[in-house]
Order: C-alpha cells, then sequence, then structure tokens
C-alpha cells in the first residue's frame, strides 16, 4: 500500500485524512473482515483529535484569512464567467472547447465560491489538476486567453489554504498540549489498521480487503501530494512562511 506521510501532515490535514479513512472502512462489515479493534482504536482517537482542536474553529477566521477567501472566490467566479462567455464565441471551435472546460468546473456546482473553506479548496484543487493533467483542457486555457487566470486561481487558492492551515496549527499548538501525544497514538494506531488490512489482501480471497486497500492508496496519494506541492511553493517562494511552532508540530509528532 501507498505510505501516508502522516508526519508531514498539517493538524487539520491529519485529522481530515484519518477521518475518511474510518469513513471508507466503516463502509464494509468491520466484523466479518476481522478489523474491529484496530477500527475501534483509530476511530477513538480520531473522535479525541476532533475534540482537541474544535474549541478552535470559532477562532480560527482572521480578518487576513477572510481577505484571502475573498480573493479566491473572485478568482473562481472570475475564471468561470470568462469560460462561460467563451461558450457564446462566434468561432465554433472555440465555443466547443469552452463548454468542455465550463463542464469541467460547473460538475462540482455553479457557485463554488459559497462552499465551505475546505471544500472550496479540495475543489479549486481539483479542477486545476483536472485542467493540467489533460492535453486539451491546457490548449482550451491557452486558446481563451486564461492561462494568468488560472495561475491566480491556484495562487490564491494555496494562499487561503497555507494560512487557513497555520491559524488552525498556531491555536492547537496554543491550547491543547495533549495534542502531539494523541498524534503519536493516531499513527500507531493507523499504521496498525493498515497492517491488518494489507496482511488479509495477501492472505485472502476476500475482494473487500482489496477494495479498502485501493480506496486508502487514492486517498494517501492526494494528500501526499498536497504536502509535496506546498513543499514545492515553500522552495518557490521566497514569501512563504511556515512558523516554528509549527515545524515542531511536524516533526515531533
Amino acid at each position: 500500500m501507498i505510505a501516508a506521510n502522516l508526519r508531514r501532515y498539517k493538524n487539520i490535514e491529519f485529522i481530515q485524512y484519518l477521518s475518511q479513512v474510518i469513513e471508507t472502512v466503516s463502509k464494509q462489515d468491520i466484523d466479518a473482515l476481522l478489523l474491529t479493534e484496530p477500527f475501534n482504536e483509530v476511530n477513538l482517537l480520531v473522535t479525541k483529535l476532533k475534540g482537541a482542536y474544535k474549541q478552535t474553529q470559532g477562532s480560527s477566521v482572521t480578518p487576513e484569512i477572510q481577505e484571502l477567501d475573498n480573493k479566491r472566490d473572485k478568482a473562481i467566479r472570475g475564471f468561470r464567467m470568462l469560460v462561460n462567455a467563451y461558450t457564446t464565441f462566434e468561432n465554433d471551435a472555440i465555443a466547443i472547447a469552452a463548454t468542455k472546460l465550463l463542464g469541467v468546473i460547473d460538475k462540482h456546482g455553479t457557485n463554488i465560491a459559497r462552499r465551505n473553506y475546505n471544500e472550496q479548496t479540495g475543489i479549486i484543487d481539483t479542477i486545476i489538476k483536472d485542467i493540467a493533467n489533460s492535453v486539451e483542457l491546457t490548449e482550451t486555457v491557452v486558446s481563451l486567453n486564461a492561462t494568468e487566470w488560472i495561475g491566480n486561481l491556484n495562487k490564491t487558492n494555496l494562499d487561503f489554504n497555507n494560512k487557513y492551515l497555520e491559524r488552525i496549527d498556531e491555536l492547537v499548538a496554543r491550547d491543547n498540549i495533549d495534542f502531539l501525544e494523541l498524534r503519536t497514538d493516531a499513527i500507531k494506531a493507523y499504521k496498525n489498521l493498515v497492517d491488518h488490512i494489507s496482511a488479509h489482501t495477501i492472505l485472502s480471497e476476500n475482494e473487500a480487503y482489496s477494495v479498502l486497500s485501493e480506496k486508502i492508496d487514492s486517498l494517501s496519494e492526494y494528500y501526499n501530494r498536497v504536502v509535496d506541492n506546498r513543499s514545492n511553493v515553500s522552495v518557490n517562494d521566497d514569501t512563504s512562511d511556515t512558523t516554528n511552532e509549527e515545524n515542531t508540530l511536524v516533526d515531533n509528532a
């Protein structure tokens, strides 16, 4: 199975990842798969982790974060408006290409800016990845003179998410002295659960184990990519900053 770089995940990413793993496993017959004990261990720790940072959510929205979110909202709305305008362009080839690109955006809804913070971050990241991974869509962006728009959308989304996660981590570090210990325990419990699934995948003929392995691999790949993208931005942007408190949280988890 693909190893999740848990120690590099920011606190909220860490919780979100484990929560999605728990949700994925819970859809199977846990008792029949002999996963009850390792599943319950991880589930209990995820509940404790959520409780440890729940109190920070109400105070996490600072004026700076609100301003970055407003910029991001304008970026996604402006990009969609531009693409939508080209769907009625007199050049049929451009109109058709714009219609396909609009479909990639609108499959997530026509008002992405109204989604909650984390959901909006994930949707925009997906749209940008879908475009980058398609030669046709990339060429469409160029033909619509929308390269700067997509670049701005990507930057504003990254800027917002980095600042939002930074704020959450600062609050957690300040208000929850047991958080590092909970992270350490959760990593051990998660690895135990994954080891059970991996072993059964090899030894059992039950396809449910393979399904679980593939779904957890997909989650790990996505979250690892988010971390790698953030690292690349930090290397290429002298203005990006990670607090000492954040480094402590990650290094000692």
